[in-house]
């Protein structure tokens, strides 16, 4: 449902993972289109499909309008999640509280203390980065083509609009219909939030150029 294991690797390898080192965020789903390793609807699939702008392709008129028309059955597929570039956060995760181990989380035993996540992201717009991804992406039961699932980390499983059911999760298989998980429970509550303003890198110089002069 995350799509990395508990050390952070992703579960699927970019294709040019043998120049990736230890970078835990250098890889891609090319090689992974139908998401048999990671599954289409998986967290860090929704968070950032990492595609670039498409469809994409040669420079040659009669191959743009081909892909652009939609009579590109391949490049057709790729554009259910198109342009990510211009989503993109910087994310960083913060823990708090005593950490706790899986037997005690399925246990069902209360925490002996407040324990979750400070979830932080940085960006230059709200409505094109998190409020996008978060209503596009995450919320969305229609992600990629899939069907009466949200994000299953953090989807509050409340039904659609139209009635239909967004607590299911599905999982492709290699020649064969796919495996699908019904009922899944929520698992992430929302505390609190806030946005706030952080000066941007043109401010930040002016600053730093004005403080190097000896000007209050």
């Amino acid at each position: 449902m995350v799509g990395r294991t508990r050390q952070g690797q992703p579960v699927v390898k970019s294709a040019g993972d043998a120049h990736a080192g230890n970078d835990v965020n250098a890889f891609d789903y090319q090689a992974d289109p139908q998401g048999v390793r990671c599954p289409l609807g998986a967290h860090v699939r929704r968070a950032n499909p990492r595609n670039a702008d498409l469809p994409s392709g040669g420079p040659a008129l009669f191959s743009w309008l081909k892909r652009t028309l939609g009579f590109d059955a391949q490049a057709r597929e790729r554009d259910r999640v198109a342009s990510t570039r211009f989503h993109r956060m910087l994310r960083r995760g913060r823990e708090y509280g005593a950490p706790v181990s899986i037997d005690q989380a399925l246990s069902g035993a209360a925490s002996p203390s407040d324990t979750g996540l400070h979830f932080l992201c940085l960006g230059a717009s709200l409505a094109r980065q998190f409020e996008f991804v978060q209503s596009a992406w995450m919320a969305s039961t229609r992600f990629d083509g899939l069907r009466n699932e949200s994000d299953p980390l953090l989807g509050t499983r409340e039904p659609a609009a139209d009635g239909s059911p967004t607590n299911e999760f599905s999982m492709p298989q290699p020649g064969g219909p796919d495996r699908r998980v019904c009922g899944l429970p929520q698992f992430v509550t929302v505390l609190g939030g806030a946005y706030f303003f952080l000066p941007g890198i043109r401010a930040l110089r002016y600053l730093a150029s004005t403080r190097s002069q000896g000007s209050p």
